[in-house]
């Protein structure tokens, strides 16, 4: 069976998620810890709101190419295993969830920032903290 273009360049969408993934960490740098002073927490949201928006923009974008990796292994998991299909199955499964995952951490973070300049300072200390506790 031929394959069409999209099914021969669906392996590279890992790559660019890792790519991807890669300049977030570098560009997004070191949100300010729990114990540090509202203030403190407060300012770093308002000084860097911009870039956190664009790195939360990107972590989106950079999701949506992890999950056509994952049904892109997923086809050829289920081809090599044949029959029930359970690794494939379970690998796909994963990535929806480690998905959903990002699509809550950058969309929090995402929040965070645009709350910077507009909530209350205790309630983006809050919502620093949650930040903070979601990464992992």
């Amino acid at each position: 069976m031929e394959q069409g273009r999209f099914e021969r360049v669906a392996p590279l969408t890992g790559v660019v998620f890792f790519l991807l993934i890669v300049v977030l960490l570098v560009v997004s740098g070191e949100t300010p810890d729990n114990d540090d002073s509202t203030s403190e927490v407060v300012r770093y949201w308002a000084d860097n709101d911009t870039e956190q928006m664009i790195v939360s923009l990107v972590g989106v974008i950079s999701s949506v190419f992890l999950l056509w990796f994952a049904a892109s292994l997923r086809d050829s998991l289920w081809r090599a295993e044949g029959g029930s299909a359970r690794l494939a199955t379970l690998s796909f499964a994963g990535a929806v969830l480690a998905v959903a995952g990002m699509m809550i951490l950058f969309g929090l973070n995402f929040a965070v920032a645009e709350a910077a300049d507009d909530a209350p300072a205790t309630v983006v200390h809050s919502l620093s903290s949650l930040n903070n506790g979601l990464f992992f």
